[in-house]
């Protein structure tokens, strides 16, 4: 009887713990959309950027933030979703360390990923969607179906990252594929593009301390 109240024990407390996780991205949630409001703090620094705000001074800073948080997203992806429970070569996956391995959503965790790559390459007015008007490079078209491709493999794939992660088989390698594809991205975002159009990220928070 001990044993199976200590089994269930971190299930309440996963319970809590997610629960808590929820409100927080609620919260994010209302935050962001607020900030978007048309005459907002924000909205209004956004949009006058061109000539300059005391947030965005230039509009190249506008782009050096939004890539550098496009950096990020990438970043985390590749080596937190993917690498940290697949491992970055066979022989060093880690199960425990799965993408939501309790609640066993760690495979529709991921999926939902990249679809958000490749929206961001063809958002309509978007930054990329004008790169040809600001000499910028034309890369991301192909990145962005890539992203897309990912994503449906990832719809069809069998059975739960955990399990795949155990068995350390063909589908662990086609995720370790997909993490070395999401680094390309990576590179796009942070030198490609902007090197295409005269600018510089600089050092982004996927840089470490």
């Amino acid at each position: 009887m001990a044993w199976r109240r200590s089994r269930r024990r971190p299930r309440r407390v996963c319970c809590v713990f997610g629960g808590a996780i929820a409100l927080f991205q609620a919260d994010l949630a209302h935050d962001f959309f607020a900030d978007w409001i048309p005459g907002s703090v924000f909205r209004m620094a956004y949009d006058t950027a061109r000539p300059g705000n005391e947030t965005y001074p230039s509009i190249d800073t506008l782009i050096r933030e939004f890539m550098a948080g496009a950096v990020f997203f990438a970043d985390r992806l590749r080596k937190f979703k993917l690498l940290r429970g697949i491992g970055a070569e066979p022989g060093t996956a880690r199960p425990e360390r799965t993408e939501a391995h309790l609640s066993e959503l760690g495979l529709p965790s991921i999926e939902a990923t990249f679809p958000t790559l490749a929206d961001l390459s063809k958002t309509p007015y978007g930054l990329f969607d004008i790169a040809p008007d600001i000499g910028g490079s034309m890369e991301h078209y192909v990145l962005g179906e890539t992203a897309r491709s990912i994503a449906n493999n990832l719809s069809i794939m069998t059975p739960d990252l955990v399990a795949i992660t155990s068995e350390d088989g063909h589908a662990a390698e086609d995720l370790r594929r997909f993490a070395d594809l999401v680094l390309y991205h990576e590179r796009y975002l942070k030198t490609g593009f902007l090197t295409s159009i005269g600018l510089s990220a600089g050092f982004t928070a996927a840089d470490g301390d």
